[in-house]
């Protein structure tokens, strides 16, 4: 086998980001879910009962944004809001059951891609390949975002991207 190189191995880690993202919105299609809301039925269905505002603050969007988002999931039956008991000016986030069952559906389906995705990897050649990825991860960044999970590193990038627009907006 001849030596490979760098450049390579990041056009195959780019093919591997991309076929699977495709082979997510292939599947998203086919259970009706938008790719952006299985993350929000995701904290919805762990954080029953959570406000709009809390659910914005872990997927890092505005307010607005997740307004908007909800008033579609609950146009097509997979979420309602309810009002609070103690206040009546807020609403709480409640998956419905096609909701749930939308989402486990697509949960399934997230696992499966997983699992076929290391197919003929034993553990130890896993474990070998995250510590490589681990290595690569504090290579691009120090060890600042070694343990951040993608929701973190998604609000991150949003960050220095309206802070890049901003400075832009200066000049």
């Amino acid at each position: 086998m001849s030596d490979v190189s760098c450049k390579e191995i990041v056009q195959r880690l780019g093919q591997i980001s991309l076929m699977n993202r495709i082979a997510v919105m292939k599947n998203m299609k086919k259970t009706g879910l938008y790719c952006g809301q299985h993350p929000i039925l995701s904290y919805i269905i762990k954080n029953e009962g959570c406000t709009q505002k809390e659910l914005a603050n872990y997927i890092g969007v505005s307010c607005a944004s997740i307004a908007v988002s909800i008033k579609r999931m609950e146009k097509s039956g997979l979420v309602e809001r309810r009002n609070d008991e103690n206040d009546t000016r807020c609403k709480r986030l409640n998956a419905t059951e096609r909701g749930r069952e939308l989402f486990e559906k697509s949960q399934v389906f997230f696992e499966s891609l997983d699992s076929n995705m290391f197919a003929g990897f034993s553990q130890s050649e896993c474990n070998q390949l995250s510590e490589y990825l681990d290595r690569i991860i504090v290579n691009l960044t120090g060890e600042k975002f070694k343990s951040e999970n993608i929701i973190s590193l998604i609000k991150t990038e949003k960050e220095i991207f309206s802070e890049d627009n901003k400075e832009e907006d200066d000049d």
